[in-house]
This record gives structure tokens, sequence and C-alpha cells, in this order.
């Protein structure tokens, strides 16, 4: 929906006059009312989602593409069945992008979204797609990197044409100045060459270069979202996330609270046979997600292995699985 802020602010600064998409309904907050609105903020050149204050609700904004009897209607929350269309989507469009990668069309793409969705799932059956027939090699590093002298051996092991690198939960990398900097090298989306230094005696004693030039395709996956990160931070992480999303293709997942998680989960059992090897009747797979949905603030972490997990226990011990899975997967009682 296309609004018009008639009165409100973005970190301080006037936003009257700004014209732009809203992500969702007004809603009040601890400090007033405020709208997701996709724009272009005072001072910036780029779209950004950025979290507006209107200090009188509603009558801050003009709609600007709707008809007054539809109004109330398309304020209403999204639904289930629409919020699963959206990631649904978001998830094609990785799977697309993942052949983009292994073609080489593709050589730089982030991707965000909450732990244990599929993230990876689909670009490592692509790559592996890939490998057999194209002559690609394909590397996934999970959590292994810690500090921006291993990133560099890292990224240089994998830096030629045919290489595909596809760094999998290494976040602790995006809160290390020197490994952002070396990311922003690597995620370099435009046509110049992508050199990468690191001015250290300790790369030549392992017998690598203290620069090189990165030629391979490389798949940051990430839990951060940077979107939010950006919009509220004015730090100077805020700044290297917003230079990362300047120079790579970013796509959000669009799965970050309890509610897309919910909704991802439900769709991966219902719809897309998630726990088909547990071979479970209709009232099992019922049970199994009435049981998330019921305990879902006090889950320790909400995921497709949550699912999975509780699966596991229908099939060790069909009586007392919920007895299991609340010893193991819900946050204990506060003493």
């Amino acid at each position: 929906m296309r609004i018009k802020v008639k009165e409100g602010k973005w970190r301080g600064t006037d936003c009257a006059g700004i014209e732009g998409v809203s992500r969702g309904p007004i809603k009040q907050g601890k400090s007033g009312w405020f709208v997701n609105l996709e724009c272009i903020p005072p001072g910036f050149a780029e779209v950004l989602t950025a979290r507006v204050k209107l200090p009188n609700g509603k009558a801050s904004i003009e709609y600007l593409d709707l008809n007054s009897d539809r109004l109330t209607e398309v304020m209403q929350e999204e639904t289930d069945a629409e919020i699963i269309a959206r990631i649904d989507d978001r998830f094609d469009i990785l799977n697309e992008l993942a052949r983009g990668i292994s073609s080489g069309v593709v050589r730089c793409l982030i991707v965000s979204g909450a732990p244990g969705v599929g993230k990876s799932y689909g670009l490592e059956a692509e790559m592996s797609r890939a490998e057999g027939s194209e002559g690609l090699e394909f590397t996934i590093v999970r959590g292994t990197i810690a500090s921006a002298f291993q990133l560099y051996m890292t990224l240089f092991d994998h830096k030629e044409a045919h290489q595909v690198l596809i760094l999998d939960d290494c976040d602790t990398l995006l809160w290390d100045p020197s490994c952002i900097n070396m990311l922003k090298g690597a995620l370099e989306t435009g046509s110049k060459p992508r050199v990468l230094d690191y001015q250290s005696e300790s790369v030549n004693h392992k017998g690598v270069p203290q620069r090189y030039e990165y030629e391979g395709r490389i798949v940051f996956i990430s839990n951060i979202d940077f979107q939010k990160v950006i919009d509220r931070d004015r730090g100077a992480v805020a700044k290297h996330f917003a230079a990362l999303i300047d120079r790579s293709l970013y796509l959000d997942l669009m799965l970050h609270n309890k509610r897309e998680l919910w909704c991802r989960v439900s769709s991966m059992v219902k719809d897309h046979g998630l726990l088909d090897e547990f071979r479970l009747g209709k009232d099992d797979i019922a049970e199994l997600l009435g049981f998330i949905q019921t305990n879902i603030e006090n889950l320790r972490t909400l995921s497709l292995r949550t699912a999975i997990n509780i699966a596991r226990f229908m099939n060790t011990d069909k009586a007392n699985w919920e007895r299991m899975a609340k010893a193991t997967l819900l946050r204990p009682p506060r003493r």
C-alpha cells in the first residue's frame, strides 16, 4: 500500500512529504505510533525500510492508491496463507539465484533468514547438481572462520572462477571490521577485479601472497536481518552492513519473527513432506503442529528441526512423546 507521510520523523529527521510503500499496518509501540515504510528517506539516495514515527497515528499519513472502502481490509494483518505464499516466493527466488551462482551469471549473494529454515538446502542441491554435470567445485564452510587471517586463507583456497564458496553460520565475521572489509571486496558485484589484501607476514609463511585477485563465486548465509540492523543502528556496524548490501545481491527470506517461523514450519510439514520419512498419520501431524503452536512462546528455538525432533520422539514412544518434547524443547519454568 502506497502512502504519503503528512507528519512524521525517522531518526529525528522530519519526513513530511515522503512517499513510499508500507510494510505492514500502522502500529503503536512504547514510544508511540509508527509505520515501516519502504522509501527513500531524507539525505539518502537508495530505498530503505524506515521506521517512521507518526505523532497522530493514521491521521499523520495519506493513502495514495486505495479507495476508502478497501482501507480496513488492506490494513489487516497478513493471513497465514499470505505469509506462506510470500515466504515460498522468496525460496523460489533463492532457487533461481542458486542456478545463477552455478552457471556463473551470479557471482556474489547474501542470504538472510532465521536459523534452521532450509536456507542452505536448495543451494547445496543445485551446487551438487552442477558439480557433477558442469565441472563446478563447491565448498561449504560452517561457523569455523573466526578471524581475518582465516577468511583470507579460505578465500584464497577458493579463488578460481569455477569455485563456489558457501559461508554458512559465519556471522561472527560481521562484527570484525577487518573481516567486513575483506567481505566487501569478495562480495563486490561490479565489473572491476576483486582484489583482496592482507598485509601480514603470516600469510607469506603459508605460501600465500599478501594480495591476490579473487575470481570465485561466493554465497554468505546469515541469520542476521541486515536491514533491521541498518534501520535501527547509526553506528559503524550499520554502515558496514549497508555497504555489503550495496555491493552484493541481498535476499531476505522474510523469516525473522515467530509467526513467520511458525508458518514456514507448518507449511513444510503439511505441504512439502518434511516429515514423510517418519511415516506419521494425519492425527500425529495435527498433534505435532498443535504442540508447537501451543508452546510457541516457551520453545527454546523454533525451526524445522523442532518438528523433526518431535517426530523422532513420536517414533520412539507414541505414548510419552509429549513428555520428552516438553523436557527437551521448552524453557524450564522460572524458580
